[in-house]
């Protein structure tokens, strides 16, 4: 399945806040307890720069990427649970990798410990470095 990317709209809003309830809602509950309030000031704080993930045109998910000088930081990244585990997280991560590759930079993200997206990255060959009381610290780094 092939993917899009294109810029995020304040139409988005409602998918988005959708995307979180769906997909991070109980891992952020877990660990700080959750807030609607405080998780949609988070929501939309983090909007400038992200991306709508499309399958067929259709919204399916969510990511944000910030280049640095020496680093791609994978801020986030989400897709609805009926597109988890078939190849296009996986796919739009390894799209990064290889961005970082011909940039010269390394891949840095934060996974909730709760978060058992953690497997998937470190498929991807990426290694903890740090870890923090709530998240693990991984990094990507080109060979």
């Amino acid at each position: 399945m092939r993917y899009e990317l294109r810029p995020v709209t304040a139409d988005d809003l409602a998918f988005l806040w959708g995307l979180k309830i769906k997909t991070l809602k109980d891992y952020i509950d877990q660990t700080f307890g959750w807030d609607d309030n405080v998780a949609m000031w988070y929501l939309e704080e983090g909007l400038p720069g992200t991306e709508i993930v499309l399958i067929d045109q259709q919204p399916v998910g969510q990511l944000k990427v910030v280049e640095e000088d020496d680093e791609l930081y994978l801020s986030e990244i989400g897709l609805m649970p009926q597109f988890q585990g078939c190849g296009i997280g996986g796919g739009i991560i390894r799209d990064i990798q290889d961005n970082a590759r011909s940039l010269g930079k390394t891949v840095r993200l934060q996974v909730m410990k709760v978060n058992p997206a953690k497997r998937l990255y470190e498929r991807l060959g990426f290694e903890q470095y740090d870890e923090s009381e709530t998240h693990y610290k991984m990094r990507w780094m080109p060979k």
